[in-house]
Order: structure tokens, then C-alpha cells, then sequence
């Protein structure tokens, strides 16, 4: 259950995102968030939006993966798309609709994936790190860990895992790799960065 208190009807506009929360065919109208009966913005309540994920969107378009392993991750960047999961599944696209399966060079799952300075870098269960220019060839790094690295980002000319157990480490070129106090044990899932601060968040709701 969600408690949502502020409700409202703004006008449905053509392209906008169809969400509801019972997994019931969209509405026929692409419009704003639907729940309940009641028409949510995505502006408006960003937390509603992250806490049900998007269900239905009634303007995208499935595409063929190449792949029935699970995806548990997806970067862009200089012009390619790239995503890994499961058993080291990794692929390529250039336009997010024809997918070319490549050799990530590992059969352990693809938690993390990120592009920046030129670099795609992503990281495994217990602790591989490689890294690529191109996508398709990666090189195997020194991570320091052999944790598991649940999450990678790039940001402000600096790299950033975390995972297992708190872990945390920075880079500035995605090789050599430092340790960092991340001041919690919980498991760190999830990483960004904006505004000049590096955010992360993980078990036990704990966000820093």
C-alpha cells in the first residue's frame, strides 16, 4: 500500500507516461500517472514514481535483447548503449533498438555499469572490475575487493563502487582503484551524483 494524501486531475497530454499500480492494461489515453482513480504527475511526486517503477509505458516499444539472462544494468555513452547482467551477459547497441551480445570476459553477474572520460568501466559479484573504450574489448582491473560490487558510477572526473558489506572505493581512471569509508556495514546498492555531491543508498534505508 501506498499512502498518498495530495491528489489532483491535471490535464492528460498526448506522450506523457501511463503508470498504474495494479499491472491492468494502460489507459488509452497516454497521460500522466494513474493510480487509484486518481491522475498523478511525475514532477510531482518523484517518490511514487521510484517506489512502484514503471509498470506499464504505454509509449515504449519492446525491443529483442538478445538475451533471456536477467539485465541489471544500463549506461549510454559515446553514442553506444551498453547493459550486463546475469552470467556476464553484456551487449552493445547503437540506437537501444538492434543489440549485439559481446564478450564481457566473465560469467559472474554484472551489478554495475557506467561510461565516463572516454571509459565504459562495470563491476561483478565478488569484486571483478574491467574496463573498455569501445564496448567490446574489456580489460581486467585491480579492484581491490573481492566483494561484491553492487554499484559504479561516474561523476566530476571520479569513479565510484560500492556493494557488499559498506563497501566503497574511487578512482580517477577506473584502474587504479582507492578504498574509501562509506560509514555503514549495510550492503550499498544504488549510487548517483548531482550538484557537486555523490549520494548512495542501501539496506536498512539508509541514504548519505
Amino acid at each position: 500500500m501506498f499512502s498518498i494524501t495530495k491528489k489532483f486531475s491535471p490535464q492528460v497530454e498526448i506522450g506523457d507516461y501511463v503508470l498504474t499500480a495494479s499491472g491492468e492494461n494502460p489507459s488509452s489515453v497516454q497521460g500522466k500517472f494513474i493510480l487509484a482513480g486518481y491522475v498523478y504527475d511525475q514532477a510531482t511526486y518523484p517518490e511514487l514514481y521510484s517506489r512502484l517503477g514503471l509498470y506499464l509505458v504505454a509509449n515504449f516499444t519492446p525491443r529483442t535483447a538478445g538475451t533471456t539472462s536477467t539485465i541489471n544494468a544500463l549506461t549510454y555513452g559515446n553514442g553506444l548503449y551498453v547493459y550486463g547482467g546475469n552470467g556476464g551477459v553484456l551487449a552493445t547497441s547503437p540506437n537501444g533498438t538492434t543489440w549485439t551480445v559481446r564478450s564481457s570476459g566473465t560469467t559472474s553477474i554484472i551489478y554495475g555499469l557506467t561510461y565516463g572520460n572516454g571509459v565504459y568501466v562495470y563491476g561483478t559479484q565478488n569484486g571483478s572490475i574491467r574496463t573498455s573504450t569501445d564496448g567490446i574489448t574489456w580489460d581486467t582491473r585491480t579492484s581491490g575487493t573481492t566483494s561484491d560490487i553492487r554499484a559504479i558510477i561516474y561523476g566530476n572526473g571520479i569513479f565510484v563502487y560500492a556493494g557488499q558489506s559498506g563497501l566503497l572505493a574511487t578512482s580517477t581512471d577506473a584502474i587504479t582503484w582507492t578504498s574509501r569509508t562509506s560509514n555503514t556495514l549495510s550492503t550499498i546498492f544504488a549510487l548517483t551524483y548531482g550538484k557537486g555531491l555523490y549520494v548512495y543508498s542501501g539496506d536498512r534505508n539508509r541514504v548519505e
